[in-house]
């Protein structure tokens, strides 16, 4: 941790957490946010920490699937024999397609996008 010059030691970083009437705050006055809290947006519902972890975790998980599963997919059709075809017209997928995303199934002109 760097030093600080005897002016900040005396004054105190505004983010610095002191005490105040036993508990914790941050040295302009402002109470400090409880350990492991998360920032909200304005408004939003207040959930538990944990919830707010187990959401992230969940949507993490899910992606984590649905990649596993795109890349089986595309291992399926490898052995099948017609990976990097498209699969809506049966022309090849472009090579520039296929480098950037390996499990693709479609043409960039079927792909919707």
């Amino acid at each position: 941790m760097a030093e600080r010059t005897p002016q900040e030691a005396e004054v105190g970083a505004p983010d610095a957490l002191t005490e105040v009437d036993g508990a914790p705050a941050r040295a302009d006055g402002a109470p400090a946010p409880p350990v492991g809290a998360h920032a909200q947006p304005a408004g939003a519902p207040v959930q538990p920490v944990g919830a707010q972890d187990q959401a992230a975790d969940l949507a993490l998980l899910d992606r984590a699937e649905q990649q596993l599963a795109d890349i089986e997919s595309a291992l399926g059709r490898l052995d099948a024999g017609v990976y990097g075809t498209c699969e809506v017209c049966g022309t090849p997928i472009e090579r520039e397609r296929l480098e950037a995303s390996p499990v693709a199934r479609r043409c960039a002109a079927h792909d919707g996008g």
